[in-house]
């Protein structure tokens, strides 16, 4: 998307019109929630405007999904080594290989042997629990048996992560609507250098400093980390790090790290919000990190960016492009394409 702002229809669109950019936006929609963080600004921005878009609105919605084409061989890539692409095409090459069946049924089915010979057993199987029956009790004792007694240590090749193994980000743009002088949002959750949760959205309230945009952001975000360290805990993953979220706002940070006075707001819900932090931090549940905002993984969720920090804005969150790890190792691209 443009570096510019974008402003209400002053005419009306046709129904025809509205109907056809709804449908687009949808479509823009569906991979920014699923593989294609780096549009969800633009969905989100563009999504503004389905109920009377203008003739620069649709230019902008074409211009997107043109994007999302010409770099469909994008993805999220989950791996302990960035740091040696060709580690990385080997190991993926060896997991694409490992899901190819190789058995050859006698109906010439691809893996039909093996479903022979599950289905003989099955059957027998099943007979067998026609006359044994387990109870319910034993079947609750079992999965419990089965379930694993030790946490998954997800840090055996810790050095090779730069950034750490789970991290966590918040950010903010300024009264950046022209309109409603609402400011953006967005947070970013990254595991085994890639993203594996994100959100950019405006904040339901109008605040008057940089700072108090920051501390709702920090707030939500610090929730939601919360949230993934539950999921983590009920699946035995353990990432051996203390929890913290990164802010590029320095002030916003002091207020959370150091003894200095409250910041002084008549806004009940920001002083909450204020209070809340403050009391997670200074008890030690959660640490609040500062980092410049050229490492701020999580800015492109927040504004619009020019196409040179756009392109490093991907590489922080862990897209990359499939094409270059085809090229890169013989044969992954047949592997890709069988599968």
């Amino acid at each position: 998307m443009e570096v510019k702002d974008f402003v209400k229809n002053e005419g009306q669109a046709s129904k025809a019109t509205i109907h056809y950019y709804q449908q687009r936006i949808g479509s823009i929609i569906y991979p920014t929630i699923i593989t294609r963080p780096d549009a969800s600004r633009t969905a989100q921005k563009l999504a503004e405007f389905m109920q009377n878009p203008s003739p620069a609105h649709e230019q902008a919605v074409n211009r997107c999904l043109a994007y999302l084409y010409q770099t469909k061989d994008c993805g999220l890539l989950y791996s302990c080594n960035r740091t040696n692409p060709q580690n990385v095409r080997t190991d993926l090459l060896k997991e694409l290989q490992a899901l190819i069946p190789t058995e050859v049924g006698e109906e010439g089915e691809v893996g039909g042997a093996l479903h022979t010979e599950t289905s003989k057993s099955s059957r027998t199987n099943e007979n067998n629990s026609r006359t044994n029956r387990p109870s319910e009790q034993n079947k609750e004792n079992n999965l419990q048996n089965d379930w694993p007694k030790q946490n998954v240590d997800c840090t055996k090749d810790i050095n090779m992560f730069e950034e750490g193994v789970f991290r966590a980000a918040s950010d903010a743009s300024f009264a950046d609507d022209t309109e409603t002088r609402q400011s953006t949002e967005g947070y970013t959750f990254h595991l085994f250098n890639a993203l594996i949760d994100w959100q950019s959205s405006k904040q339901r309230t109008v605040v008057r400093s940089t700072t108090e945009a920051e501390l709702l952001a920090l707030s939500r975000a610090t929730t939601q980390l919360y949230w993934w360290l539950r999921v983590f805990d009920q699946i035995g993953l353990n990432t051996y790090e203390h929890p913290s979220i990164e802010c590029d706002n320095a002030q916003t940070v002091r207020l959370m790290v150091t003894d200095a006075p409250k910041l002084m707001t008549k806004l009940r819900h920001i002083d909450i919000h204020q209070s809340w932090l403050r009391q997670e931090v200074q008890k030690g549940a959660v640490d609040v990190k500062w980092i410049p905002t050229r490492a701020m993984p999580a800015d492109g969720f927040t504004k619009a960016l020019p196409r040179q920090k756009h392109e490093e804005f991907m590489k922080m969150i862990g897209l990359v492009h499939v094409s270059k790890l085809e090229s890169g190792t013989k044969g992954v691209g047949e592997t890709l394409r069988t599968i």
